[in-house]
Order: structure tokens, then C-alpha cells, then sequence
């Protein structure tokens, strides 16, 4: 077996692995090309075997295909029943495109250095510039190596050639900025080149690469795996971020070189731009053909990276039927990595055996504390704070406050500060009118009622905080939209700005105010409300609160369509939103608005074709703009969690922009919420709280792409 076959949970043996290691490392690199056919086979076929053990299995159309994260450097699955080494064609020119940033890295020349075609660079028989078998460069031509960087993305096969002679030149004992003078000395530096290349693939540990050529020209020595492939992209990016600018560009610059054949003067070549239509989130792909095979069938070896949610895997594929193959399967292999990195984790529960009769509403705070707040079947108010531990996996009730009568209705709850916390619910008032009443609690001894205000008749209210000094409420009122702002204090609250809007509102949801990402340039001023109509008609609703007085100003309306339940959640760092709604045939969609303009924007709206729901929840993904995780009840009536991220380019048609969904309990629930716990750069912590058939509540936390 081959080091580059094992899986990075170490479930070959370590006997297996030593003898395998030091069977292979007393041959050169280019004594390692080849392997014997049947321990190929039987590689190649265990590959396969431990990652459908651990995760089930891609559904790939070829016979190799491998998928790896970049971050954590784990092999996530691989297959190789075609054999294990096949020929990587064009790929060939990731690892030129690699060892030439390398020397540009090490200041031996930059992307101003001229380059000069050489005649062996122009002899060669392969994809010439500008595409094609027709070339317009000629021996002695110049370009920069910006353009021959750029070039080599296109796989161009003379700047390719003239790249390697140069890099070779300049890592001479003396060093030399040119290509080859001559014929014979091209080919001496196209070797060193080939050299210096199979040395770095013994470096990454590629033990089943060897390299020929510079550019891919077809050898029968020549090979890679998928694992190789995959592996090497992945080094290439982490040395050199620009290497994605020459493979992923969206729009290739015009190629400017200086002919020979004419007086001095800048010629140029325009190219079409490239549309990576086979999956979202495309950071760029290389890939390599052979057409000399047998009819219909193109050899076609592809390897991709894409982001989803901050995060990036590699896929590759070798010995694929044709270009439209080798995407499909790298399309596939992306999407169930994805689906393996996002899909939530579940790393503990707690449970509380309240009769909840009809509300609950729930808040997270930095890490480890939770409050949730439920009106009783006797229609008390209680107020239960949580610990969360993600080191001993436990989910603790630290305190709890029970106020007998005090709620009629529908109920909310936001941390303020560490140690306040402010709820909003329906009550009576003094004079034994409906109100909608919020109250300031301690929490740093227990939990402890502070002050309360009376914010006037109304309904299903919603809280959220827009900072330690300042919260919104909103709530309907006979078909009103009700907004109120409440100025907060170690000592009490006190009304800032009242806004009134008739608007036949049947119930309102509150979008966070305060980023969920320090450092945001919008802190405490943005507020969106999503408001559902007695006709089922559901609108999100922008406004700004003015930051030192509290005074509320409309920022204008988004029509989401028709349906029911919808929330709302800041989403990324800036004053971006996420909506999910419920429509009315029980599809989920995530709506995306921008608040940073004059006024709140729709920007896209995602679904997946098979998502019903009854109930949502939203919540953020790490710091990126267009992401979520949807706490759900399902049309089973049971908790499901999906994971979202939007095709920012909407270039991928299908069902890709939903990363993952799990059903996450076998319990019928009623009602779920879902708050973030802790966000990083591409996951969370979060925790879910649902409200069972019988009343309980029921809290779990889940981590999303953290673990992974």
C-alpha cells in the first residue's frame, strides 16, 4: 500500500504502514512511479471500503474520485477502482504553476520579468496559445510573467515550457533570469525543472506521482492519484493564495507579449470569461485530457476547489469518460463533503419538566449561558438559566424564577449584558388591562426581577438586544406593527421611541440587532422585523435606532410572498439578514436582505426541492454573509436542523445551496428555537430548545463544523 491510500483516522495498521514505508522509501523518486498491479487493486479497493465504513459513500459515476478539507488536512473519502496511479494530463501543470509562485516567493524574479519564448518552448506538441493546435507565438516572442502565469491557467503548453526553463535557470548555483539560449540547453533545463518537480512531490508525500513532463504530455510513466492530485492542489494554495488566481479566475485579463516578427510593440490576446456552472462556491479547477483513447471516451482527469460557508474542500477525479463527467462526479464529491463538514453534531442535552403550555422563547450568551423563559399551563412565567460545558458535554440549570399569573400569551427572552437579562411577555397591567409588559432580571445571585414597563396592548411579542445599553420590542396590536425601543440600566428600564404601523399584522418576528461578529461597523443600529399578515402575506421590514437617543426611523420593506412562521437572523459581520420562511405549500425558503443601503434590499432568495417544514428558527454560520442553520419542525412534526449557504456567483444550477439537513430527535414537538452559543470563522456552537407534545422543554447543543 501506497502512504498517500491511508485515511487519516489511522485505521490501517501501523506494522502495515512501517513495512509499506520502508519497502518504498529506499527507491528514488523516480523509482516510485509504478507500483504492482494487484497491490494497486487491493489499495485501491480498501480506499473505497474505509470511507463508505466511516461515511457512507459519494455516488460517483467514475471509478477515482477523492475529497479532502484543506484545514484540517483529512482525507474525507477516496476511491481509486480504476487503479490506483493513472495519468494526470494537464494537471500536470498545478505542480509548474506551484514550483514558479515558489520561486516568484522567493523574490528570484516577480510578475514584471520578461520571458522569452525559446524555440524548444515553441516546439512543443500540445495545447498552444491562445488554444488549440494553431499558435501565434514564435521563438524569441516575450511576455511578462504575469501573462505566463495567467497562460499556464489556460494550459497553454509554450509559456508552460518557457516558465519551467526559467524557474530551472534561476535555481542554478548561478543563478540565470532566462530561458534556454539553445535547443540543447532548453531540454537540459526542462529536466531540472522535471526534476525539481518529482523532488516536491516526494516532499508532500505524493507516493504515487511521477512526472515526465511539465505540462502533462502523455507518458506511461507519468502518473498521479486522486489522493496525490487533491493533495498537491491543496499545498499549492496553502503556500501561495495567488496560486487561485491564475486557476480560479473568473475573468482573465487581456495577454499582452511582444513579438519578434515585428517592431517593438505589445501585442494582445482576449479570452473568454470562465463560468464554473457545475457547483457553487468554485475557487477554481485544472484540468487535463487525453484524446487519444478509445471512441467516446476522453480520459479526463479534474481537480476543484470550492468554499462553502468559509470553509474549502478539494475535490479530484482521474480516468473520467468525458468534461461534463469529471464536473458531475467533482460536483458530487464536493457536495457530500460538505454535507460530512456541516451536518450538526449533537454533543449534549437537557431537559426541564415544566407544563409549557403554548410559548418559550430562548437566548444564548458568549459560550456558555442560556435563558429561556415559558408561560406555564397555569400561566406563570418562568425564567430558567442554563450552563452549557462543552468540555464535559453537559447542558446544567443554574437557576430558576417563577412568577405565578404573570403571563397570559406569547413570550420572549434576550440577554442584555452578562448579568441581566430582559423579558418580554403578555400580562395584565395595574388597572387589569392587556399589555405587553417587559422586565429587567439579575442574574449574577440566581435570578432576581430589577424593574418593569408597560408597553401598551398587544400580542406575540419578540425581543432582541442592540447592546448593553438598549433593546427593541415588537409585537402586533388589532392588526398594528408595534416597535418600541427601551433604554437599559443597572436599575431599571425606561421607553426611548415608540413606531406604529397598521399593517393587518397577525405576528412578527424581530431580527437580531447586534452583529453576532465583533468589530461589526453596524453594532446596535440595524433592526428587521418580518411581519406575517392575517393573509398569510409576510414582509421583512427594515429600521435604524438611532444609537445615542434610541429614536426609531423606517429604512423601507422587502415582499417575502406568501406564508406562515417565518425568523430572522443578522447574518455575517455587516448588515446583511437571513429570513426563513414557510410557504404555504410547506416549503422552506431562506430569504437574504441587505440593510446597509438607504434602505433594506432583497438580494436572493435559496431552497431545496424536498424541505417541508411546519415551524423555523433561524441562526448564523460563523462570519459568513450568506449563511444559516435552520433549528425546524419538520412535516413528521419532529426536529430537523438544515444548513444553508447561498451561490453567491448563481452560477450552479440544483439543490446545492442546502449543505446539510439531519433529523435531530424522534419526539413529536411542538415549537423549536435555535440561538448561537459561539460562532468561529466557519462554524458554530449552537443550542436548540423544543417544546414537546406533553410540554416539556427540551434543550440539545450542537456543533457545526467545529468538530470536524
Amino acid at each position: 500500500m501506497h502512504r498517500s491510500s491511508r485515511l487519516s483516522s489511522g485505521l490501517l495498521t501501523t506494522s502495515s504502514q512501517s513495512a509499506i514505508s520502508n519497502e518504498r522509501a529506499d527507491k528514488p523518486p523516480r523509482e516510485r512511479a509504478r507500483g504492482g498491479k494487484a497491490g494497486r487493486l487491493a489499495v485501491a479497493l480498501l480506499t473505497g471500503l474505509l470511507a463508505t465504513t466511516l461515511f457512507g459513500c459519494p455516488e460517483i459515476t467514475g471509478t477515482n474520485g477523492a475529497v479532502r478539507d484543506n484545514r484540517t488536512d483529512k482525507l474525507l473519502s477516496a476511491q481509486s477502482l480504476g487503479g490506483l496511479e493513472a495519468p494526470p494530463y494537464s494537471t500536470v501543470k498545478v505542480m509548474t504553476l506551484h514550483l514558479a509562485l515558489r520561486a516568484i516567493k522567493q523574490g528570484k524574479f516577480d510578475e514584471n520579468t520578461i520571458i522569452t519564448i525559446s524555440q524548444h518552448a515553441d516546439d512543443q506538441d500540445c495545447n498552444c496559445f491562445p488554444g488549440g493546435n494553431m499558435s501565434v507565438l514564435v521563438p524569441g516572442d516575450k511576455m511578462p510573467v504575469l501573462m505566463a502565469l495567467y497562460s499556464i491557467g489556460l494550459s497553454h503548453g509554450e509559456p508552460t515550457m518557457a516558465m519551467a526553463e526559467l524557474v530551472a535557470n534561476v535555481n542554478r548555483p548561478t543563478p540565470v533570469v532566462g530561458t534556454g539560449t539553445s535547443k540543447a540547453q532548453s531540454k537540459v533545463l526542462e529536466q531540472e525543472f522535471i526534476d525539481m518537480m518529482n523532488a516536491e512531490a516526494f516532499n508532500l508525500g505524493l507516493d504515487n506521482t511521477h512526472y515526465t513532463s511539465v505540462h502533462g504530455a502523455p507518458s506511461s510513466s507519468q502518473v498521479t492519484s486522486v489522493l496525490d492530485l487533491a493533495k498537491l492542489w491543496d499545498a499549492a494554495v496553502a503556500e501561495n493564495s495567488s496560486f487561485l488566481t491564475y486557476t480560479g479566475t473568473r475573468k482573465f485579463p487581456t495577454l499582452t507579449w511582444w513579438p519578434l516578427s515585428a517592431a517593438p510593440y505589445w501585442a494582445n490576446m482576449a479570452f473568454p470569461d470562465r463560468v464554473y456552472n457545475y457547483y457553487p462556491g468554485i475557487d477554481g479547477d485544472k484540468n487535463g485530457c487525453c484524446t487519444n483513447q478509445a471512441p467516446g471516451w476522453q480520459d479526463i482527469a479534474l481537480v476543484t476547489q470550492a468554499t462553502r460557508a468559509g470553509r474549502s474542500l478539494t475535490a479530484s477525479v482521474l480516468l473520467e469518460q468525458n468534461q461534463a463527467a469529471a464536473q458531475q462526479d467533482n460536483a458530487e464529491l464536493l457536495r457530500w463533503g460538505f454535507e460530512q463538514v456541516f451536518a450538526p453534531i449533537s454533543w449534549t442535552d437537557g431537559s426541564h419538566a415544566s407544563s409549557v403550555a403554548a410559548a418559550h422563547g430562548m437566548d444564548c450568551w458568549a459560550w456558555s449561558d442560556v435563558v429561556t423563559v415559558s408561560r406555564t399551563s397555569t400561566n406563570a412565567l418562568e425564567l430558567i438559566q442554563w450552563s452549557t460545558n462543552p468540555d464535559s458535554a453537559a447542558i446544567s440549570k443554574t437557576a430558576t424564577l417563577t412568577q405565578s399569573g404573570a403571563s397570559m400569551g406569547g413570550v420572549d427572552v434576550a440577554w442584555v449584558n452578562w448579568n441581566q437579562i430582559v423579558a418580554v411577555y403578555e400580562t395584565l397591567s395595574r388597572a387589569g388591562a392587556p399589555t405587553v409588559r417587559a422586565s429587567l432580571y439579575g442574574t449574577d445571585d440566581g435570578i432576581y426581577p430589577i424593574a418593569s414597563v408597560d408597553l401598551g396592548p398587544g400580542a406575540v411579542p419578540e425581543i432582541e438586544r442592540l447592546s448593553g445599553q438598549r433593546v427593541a420590542v415588537a409585537f402586533t396590536n388589532s392588526g398594528s406593527f408595534e416597535l418600541r425601543s427601551l433604554a437599559v440600566s443597572s436599575g431599571g428600564l425606561s421607553l426611548e421611541d415608540s413606531l406604529s404601523q397598521y399593517l393587518y399584522a397577525h405576528r412578527v418576528r424581530l431580527g437580531q440587532g447586534t452583529s453576532p461578529i465583533s468589530g461589526s461597523p453596524f453594532g446596535d443600529t440595524h433592526v428587521v422585523a418580518v411581519v406575517e399578515t392575517t393573509s398569510n402575506q409576510i414582509s421583512a421590514r427594515g429600521f435604524e435606532v438611532d444609537s445615542v437617543a434610541g429614536v426609531i426611523s423606517a429604512k423601507g420593506m422587502v415582499t417575502l410572498g406568501w406564508g406562515g412562521d417565518a425568523s430572522v437572523v443578522r447574518s455575517g459581520p455587516l448588515g446583511h439578514y437571513a429570513v426563513s420562511v414557510r410557504r404555504l405549500d410547506g416549503q422552506l425558503v431562506i430569504h437574504f436582505l441587505d440593510a446597509t443601503g438607504p434602505a433594506l434590499a432583497g438580494m436572493d432568495q435559496i431552497s431545496h426541492s424536498d424541505n417541508l417544514v411546519e415551524r423555523t428558527s433561524i441562526a448564523a454560520i460563523g462570519q459568513h454573509e450568506f449563511s444559516a442553520i435552520v433549528a425546524e419542525r419538520n412535516s413528521a412534526g419532529k426536529l430537523s436542523l438544515s444548513v444553508w449557504d447561498r451561490d453567491e456567483a448563481n452560477e450552479a444550477p440544483g439543490d446545492f445551496e442546502r449543505l446539510a439537513r439531519i433529523e435531530a430527535g424522534a419526539a413529536l414537538i411542538e415549537d423549536t428555537k435555535i440561538c448561537e452559543l459561539a460562532l468561529g470563522g466557519s462554524e458554530g456552537e449552537y443550542i436548540t430548545s423544543v417544546r414537546g407534545v406533553s410540554g416539556d422543554l427540551q434543550l440539545s447543543a450542537w456543533s457545526v463544523a467545529s468538530k470536524y
